[in-house]
């Protein structure tokens, strides 16, 4: 049997209800050669039963006779994947036709490129959209970004099989944000290229991954935040610091001594982020994205009565005014005052 170029690897637990549209939309790819590879993770309903209504010879199912969870069925599909490239899709997501040709392209265009991601239109149960995920961030910056919090869709997602076979896949110790961390360790060692381009209709509903065990997944996501700013730095943080590091706005919330030495915490931890960053980046654009991240607690700063004593540009203190708006004010104006393909 030919060796497909992409296995689309999609995990089903319960999803009866979804799973039909999900694969329709991979069947329906511009790109012809890849394979479906679906585990049916025990699910309780008529999942399988939706999965065999599809005779198509590209798709290969697995079921395991119990539920084994998700960390282990998605190292299961990296070890069964026959494919050069894994593309993930959830089982109630949508693939755009052109998905996969486009990934492909820029995989085989750009070797340093491990992962590719693209934009997502977030629709809720009955399939109306609700927002959609169109930022632009360089490589730089999702190096960046992915030593605090999560900036990529897990289902807009393809990357090479043999890097996440040499990572071991996904981490047992990561369960909820297991995502996050295969893509802050990929990132220390290839580029993630985002794709300004839709890719996936990512599916947001009551029973989704996603949408249950918020709680869990946010405490796992910055157990692990912490764990990578020791990493870079050598040395442990306060919570309450790390907490501003994630989310800009917590800030104000720092007690007095505290808050006094954040701007020079920050300084550093961005030093430290810039200097132990792999030579496959641009080191002159991962310092201008961290100034932009810098700027915005300048003017979080400001408006606590605080000089913040950090230098950045003033094309940084434009753009990242923009972000303190749009992520302290809740103002959506990136994308519509600044143009998102600043970096």
């Amino acid at each position: 049997m030919k060796t497909p170029v992409v296995t689309v690897f999609m995990p089903a637990y319960n999803a009866a209800r979804f799973i039909a549209t999900a694969i329709q939309s991979v069947l329906a790819q511009t790109f012809p050669d890849f394979e479906l590879l679906i585990i049916d993770d025990g699910s309780t309903d008529n999942t399988i039963i939706e999965i065999a209504r599809f005779a198509d010879t590209r798709i290969r199912v697995f079921h395991n006779s119990e539920n084994a969870g998700l960390v282990t069925t998605l190292n299961q599909g990296i070890n069964e994947a026959r494919g050069k490239y894994i593309a993930r899709l959830d089982a109630d997501d949508v693939c755009y036709p052109d998905r996969l040709e486009k990934q492909v392209n820029t995989l085989e265009r750009d070797p340093d490129a491990g992962v590719v991601s693209g934009w997502t239109e977030i629709i809720d149960a009955n399939d109306r959209t609700t927002s959609f995920g169109n930022w632009r961030l360089s490589p730089e910056a999702i190096y960046y970004v992915l030593h605090f919090r999560q900036c990529l869709t897990h289902s807009s997602v393809m990357f090479r099989t043999s890097l996440g076979r040499k990572l071991e896949g996904y981490s047992a110790e990561a369960v909820k944000a297991e995502d996050f961390d295969l893509w802050h360790r990929i990132s220390r060692v290839s580029k993630i290229v985002q794709l300004s381009s839709l890719l996936v209709k990512w599916r947001q509903h009551q029973t989704s991954i996603t949408g249950a065990g918020i709680q869990e997944m946010e405490r796992t996501a910055f157990r692990l935040a912490e764990k990578y700013i020791r990493e870079v730095t050598g040395e442990p943080w306060p919570s309450q610091v790390v907490k501003a590091f994630v989310e800009c706005r917590n800030v104000a919330r720092l007690d007095p001594d505290l808050l006094a030495a954040f701007p020079a915490q920050l300084k550093k931890l961005q030093d430290n982020i810039i200097r132990a960053a792999p030579e496959i980046y641009d080191k002159r654009v991962l310092r201008a994205y961290a100034d932009v991240e810098a700027a915005k607690y300048v003017y979080i700063l400001r408006s606590l009565g605080k000089p913040s004593g950090l230098d950045v540009s003033c094309r940084a203190k434009f753009l990242g005014f923009a972000y303190y708006l749009s992520c302290y004010h809740h103002l959506p104006l990136m994308g519509t005052v600044v143009p998102k393909s600043h970096f």
